[in-house]
Parts: C-alpha cells; structure tokens; sequence
C-alpha cells in the first residue's frame, strides 16, 4: 500500500492543502493581531487628545488626579502625564508610579521630541503585559510634556485567541475535506494507471488482448490510447516475427543441410534435424563437444569469430564427408559474437566427382585402342608395309572393326547421357514380348551355335500386351543375350524366359558360363566396368551395356537384377510394370 501512486497521490493532496492552510491561518492570525493592536492603539490615542483637552481647563493637580482615576475606570486602563522634564505630574491611583516620579526611556525621549509612541510589554512597573501608548501635550509647536494610556493586552489576547480557534476549526475541516476528496481524486486517478499496469503485464507475458478503457481525454486518456495503440502494434510485429521465425524453421528444417548456431562461448544455441541425420548424435543425450572432431570444428568457428571471416574445412565420419563452414554472427549485447555453422555431406559429390575422374579415365583409354589401330593399321597401308593383297585385306578388315566398335562406344555414351538427363524419347506402342524374346533367339541362333552354345526360350501362355517402347526393349535383350553368349563356355547353355505375374512381366536371361564373383556384383551396373577386363577387351565389350540396360529399363518404370555364382553362371532379371491408361501417359522422367 505505501507503494501506491493512490496513496502517495493522496497524502501529496493532503501535505499541500495542511501547508497552505498553515501559511494561510498563520498569516492571517499575524494580519489579525497586527489589525486588532492597531485598531486599539487608535483608539487609545483618541481617547489620549481627549484627556490632553480635558486637562488643560483642569485648575490643581489633585483635581487632575481625581479626573485621571474617572478616566482610568471609564477606558478599562491606566492615565499618566508627566511635563518636558519627564516628571509625572498626575496619575490614576492604580499606577505603580506616583506623581513627582521621574520617568527616563526611549519611549519618554520618543514622545517628548512630538512623536507618538506605540509599544506593547511590560514597563513602568506594570507586572502584566500592556499595549502602552503615548502622546505629546504640545502647545505653539513647544512640547509641554506628554500623555501615557496603559490597557491590559490579555482581553485583547482573548479576542485573539476566538478569531484563532475559528481558524484552527476552519482549517482542520478543510483539511478533512481535503483528505476524503483528495482520497477520491487519487482513487479516480491512479485507477486507469493500475488497468494500464497490468495491461502492460499481460503485454510482458504475450497476451495483446487487453484494452485500456479511455475514460478521458486528458494526459491520462493520452496515456491510454497510446498503450492500446502499443499493444495493437506489438501483437503485429510480434505476430510477423512468429511468423518468420516459423518460416525460418521451417526453412531450416526442409534444407538437407545442417545449420547450428553457437553463441560467443561455443553453447549451441539452436541446431535443425539435419545435424543429427548427418552426424549421427542426439542432441538430447548426447553433446557436440563430446564427439572426437570437436576441437577441430571449435578451431573453425573460433577462427571465423576472430577473424570476422567466412571460413571451410572437412571432417571424414563414418565413411562420409562432412563439409564445414563458419560464417560470423552479428555483435551481441555482450561484446561477443556468435558463429553460425553449416555442415553439408558432401560424399555423394565427392564420389561423383571420382567417378567422373574415373569416368573421364576410362572413356580416354577406351577411345585410345581403337584409334591407335585406326591410326597405326592406317599408317601401314600408307606406307605400304602391306605386300600382298590378303594383308591389304586384313588390315582393312581391322580398320573397320575397330572403326565400328569406336562408333559403338561413342553411341553409348550418347544414350547413357541422353537418358541420365531425361532427354531420351521412348517410342510407346504396344506389342508382344513373345514377338521380342522370339527376334531376339533368331538373331543369336547362328552366334550361339557357332560357340556350341544351346540358346532356347520359354513363353508363358496368355501374356497380355507391353506398353512400351520397342526398340529399346531389343535393345535390353540384346544386351543381356549377347553377354550371356559370350561368357558361356562351349557346351552351355542360354536360356529365356518370359513369365506375367501380379501385373508385373518378368524376363529372365540365364546361362551356365563363369558367373560373377560376388565383390564384383555391385559395381556391374556402371560405366566401363568390367569384370575380366582381359577378356572383355579381347571379345570387343566396352563396359556400357549393363549401364544402358539399367538406365532403358529404369525409364521404363522398371528395376534390373542379377543374381549369380562363380563358375555356376547368371541370371538377369528384368521386371516391368503392366500397361494401363495411366501408364500410357508415362515419359521416361
């Protein structure tokens, strides 16, 4: 309570009305005293002519000492005269002087210069106090000596004292008055203050509903409005950062990057779901600076805080690599700054990036052989080193087949790129797959029996129509048989087969020939890979067929698998999806 501005408003009403009363009733009882003694003294000093008048048609000093004693009783006080030489002529009886008693005092020397003396005390004897006055007796412009009046102060005091009671009553209602209205006053007053205070607290714990009621329009209404108003503009602004700030966590969280921000002594602040996906921890349970490349991410973030740069590094982790980078936060209230860290897994792009190496390496050496035998065989002829007709053939013969599988690679590599950038165009028409599988085994037949390979198919009854494009399902077929051909050894076998299940076609392409060793199984499926890279190169492979089934079939909507035994053979697996009217529709993505 001693707190409140109403309490303090109240007794500030109060003080102020109790001091200006006490200025006002002590003023005014100095104004009444001065007025009243002033008043008196005039009186006296007209009764005091009137007595100087009376004596002069007086013949003996006792007679004047009679009238003195009539005048005394008749003016409630005490007469004295006394002549230039300060020697009292005639008194009343009740003087405490007598008649021949010499008088000497400023107040004698006052009066006998011809100056009316007024004074207030006790002198001459008197034991109590009184209001005294004196008048010169003055004959043609000669001061023959001097009349003094004496009257009591304590009647006047009386008077006094009730004019002073009247003001002490009078003022102690107003201070009453003053204290039940003042106490009113600042209730009304501090009222809208103490709405607005815990307005202003509902503000502070984040509810902007509240509402000053605007009672007035005074500083106060002012005051009012311009809180409703702040409240409406801070449940706007605090409303659109919610809303970035939502936005940004969302942001934060759909990136496939991690994003930490640590504060100027290394604490993290906040870190999106991506930190933990990529560095395998839970923040939960378990501490960043727990884990062993702690010191070298403090090193970065502590270079980018001081140094005030933009600053990288790389950590490997779990057979992945995690690209760092540290940027400078804006300067806090404290003088520190803060570092935002972004981790990226960087490992499919660093692998990308040797594979495109390899890539490169490889497409080099492939294309090299067969030009250096264009170029050499061409040179021969050229030079004439062929001398017989048959030679002259024969190199021929070489030029052209390397000449064709140049050509061959180079439009592999054309179909890999096209169907890797979704440029590849399908064909889409409907047809049978017992028509493709049955081409197919024509077009081998001879191959296969020229290396005592028995080639045969099995169809399935009753299969429905493919959706698809044509050409490249040969083009799949031909790829897998032609394989399948050349590592089976003489006396093996090739066989297809064609099956419809669950809205599904399956083709399978088995042969009994060397098989695959299993290390080598999940790297089959890329460029220029090659298992026996001897007799790979001997038979004329260039690396590219099973990355072209892969990528027709997958364009296909599609998958291709292979399941196989060293020295047991292979079987190729194609499943493709049934046609519908929807699927009509489908590109190769």
């Amino acid at each position: 309570m001693r707190e409140t501005i109403a309490l303090k408003l109240w007794l500030l009403i109060v003080l102020l009305v109790s001091i200006t009363l006490l200025a006002v009733g002590l003023s005014l009882n100095t104004l009444l005293e001065n007025l009243y003694f002033d008043i008196e003294a005039r009186s006296m000093i007209n009764q005091g002519k009137k007595i100087d008048a009376l004596m002069r048609g007086t013949a003996t000093p006792r007679a004047l000492s009679q009238e003195m004693d009539i005048i005394s009783s008749f003016i409630e006080g005490h007469v004295m005269a006394f002549d230039r030489k300060g020697m009292i002529g005639a008194c009343d009886s009740e003087m405490p002087m007598q008649p021949g008693m010499h008088l000497k005092g400023e107040e004698i020397e006052e009066v006998l210069k011809g100056n009316i003396v007024v004074r207030r005390g006790r002198n001459f004897g008197f034991k109590k106090s009184m209001l005294m006055v004196a008048i010169p007796i003055e004959e043609n412009n000669e001061v023959l000596g001097a009349i003094m009046l004496f009257k009591p102060v304590e009647p006047i005091a009386a008077t006094l004292n009730n004019f002073r009671r009247l003001i002490l009553l009078t003022a102690i209602g107003a201070i009453i008055l003053a204290t039940i209205v003042g106490f009113f006053i600042s209730r009304k007053i501090a009222r809208p203050m103490l709405i607005m205070n815990e307005v202003a607290k509902r503000v502070a714990a984040g509810d902007f509903t509240g509402r000053v009621p605007v009672e007035t329009q005074d500083e106060v209404g002012n005051l009012a409005k311009t809180i409703n108003f702040m409240s409406e503009e801070l449940e706007k602004n605090i409303g659109a950062l919610s809303t970035e700030k939502e936005r940004l966590s969302n942001i934060l969280k759909s990136m496939d990057n991690g994003v930490i921000t640590f504060t100027g002594d290394d604490q993290v602040i906040q870190a999106n779901p991506q930190v933990e996906k990529i560095l395998g921890i839970n923040f939960e349970e378990q501490s960043i600076k727990e884990l062993p490349y702690w010191n070298k991410v403090r090193n970065l973030i502590r270079k980018a805080r001081e140094n005030e740069v933009f600053m990288e590094d790389e950590i490997e982790l779990d057979n992945k690599t995690i690209a760092l980078r540290a940027a400078p936060l804006k300067e806090q209230e404290n003088g520190t700054r803060g570092v935002v860290l972004v981790l990226q897994d960087v490992t499919l792009k660093k692998k990308a990036e040797k594979l495109r190496r390899q890539f490169l390496s490889s497409v080099s050496h492939e294309l090299r052989t067969p030009l250096s035998l264009l170029q050499g065989y061409a040179e021969a002829l050229a030079d004439g080193m062929a001398t017989s007709a048959e030679e002259k053939n024969e190199y021929l013969k070489i030029i052209s087949e390397e000449a064709t599988r140049l050509n061959r690679i180079v439009d592999d590599l054309v179909d890999l790129n096209a169907m890797e950038a979704g440029q590849l165009t399908l064909n889409m028409s409907e047809f049978y797959l017992q028509d493709v599988i049955e081409s197919i085994v024509r077009i081998f037949k001879p191959a296969a029996e020229e290396q005592n390979v028995q080639l045969e198919y099995h169809l399935q009854e009753e299969i429905p129509l493919f959706y698809g494009d044509q050409g490249r399902i040969e083009q799949v077929l031909i790829n897998l048989v032609n394989n399948a051909i050349k590592y089976t050894p003489s006396g093996g076998k090739v066989t297809l087969q064609v099956e419809y299940q669950d809205d599904k076609f399956i083709i399978k392409v088995s042969d009994t020939g060397e098989g695959i060793p299993t290390e080598d199984l999940p790297h089959i499926w890329e460029r220029f890979y090659r298992v026996d890279k001897a007799r790979t190169r001997k038979t004329g492979g260039s690396g590219l067929g099973l990355a072209i089934v892969k990528s027709l079939v997958e364009a296909h909507k599609g998958s291709v698998n292979v399941r196989s035994r060293l020295g047991e053979g292979s079987t190729f697996t194609v499943i493709l999806p049934r046609s519908d009217s929807e699927r009509k529709k489908f590109t190769n993505g």
